[in-house]
């Protein structure tokens, strides 16, 4: 970094994919980074308040000069101070210094954003397609299950072998479109990973018992 350049830590609608991330023009991308604090919404806007047992915010940092340091101070406006922060980077073994805007107002601890991650928190939502999809060997077995008759063949052996398959790919796109509710898809996941790895044991113990 140029000794003519501040280093800063955005957190909120300046990041990007924030709805003022084109206020961060000219400003040279850093990498992506974390903070201690604790994250809040205050309105169309978060507040990071900082501290240091608390867990990660996300956010960006940017190398920008000082005429675009001053003009991110206006725009921050009174509820914010510009203080010095330290960041973590990645895998990186030593913290990066810099500047961010702490919210200095009150808060309410109804407000906070526990992922600490302002655009995943603003981030729209899909309906739950993929999460059906994900679902429906689970729902179609216990069907199976419970009406054996209403199926005029054996679909045992296909479905063990792709019920996971279908639980994980589907559940993954779910994940991936941030479809809701929360935590729907991500059990699919772990189901469907269960699964195959229980398909492996059984592969494997056939093959054993081949070999023997």
């Amino acid at each position: 970094m140029s000794d003519d350049r501040e280093l800063v830590f955005v957190y909120g609608t300046l990041r990007k994919e924030g709805s003022n991330h084109f206020r961060m023009a000219g400003a040279v991308p850093a990498g992506g980074a974390s903070v201690a604090g604790r994250l809040y919404r205050i309105d169309w806007y978060p507040g990071l308040v900082l501290d240091e047992g608390a867990g990660p915010v996300w956010g960006g940092l940017y190398e920008v000069e000082a005429q675009k340091l001053a003009e991110l101070d206006a725009f921050e406006g009174e509820e914010f101070e510009r203080v010095r922060a330290v960041a973590e980077k990645g895998f990186e073994i030593y913290p990066t210094e810099c500047w961010l805007w702490e919210y200095r107002g009150a808060v309410s601890e109804e407000n906070r954003i526990p992922s600490g991650d302002w655009i995943e928190h603003v981030r729209p939502r899909s309906a739950p397609l993929f999460v059906w999809v994900a679902w429906m060997p689970v729902l179609f077995a216990l069907w199976w299950m419970l009406l054996p008759d209403w199926i005029p063949y054996d679909l045992g052996p296909a479905m063990l072998v792709t019920a996971p398959v279908v639980m994980i790919g589907a559940s993954w796109i779910a994940l991936k479109r941030r479809e809701r509710p929360d935590g729907v898809a991500e059990v699919a996941l772990v189901v469907g990973l269960f699964g195959v790895l229980l398909l492996g044991i059984l592969a494997l113990s056939a093959l054993f018992g081949l070999w023997t």
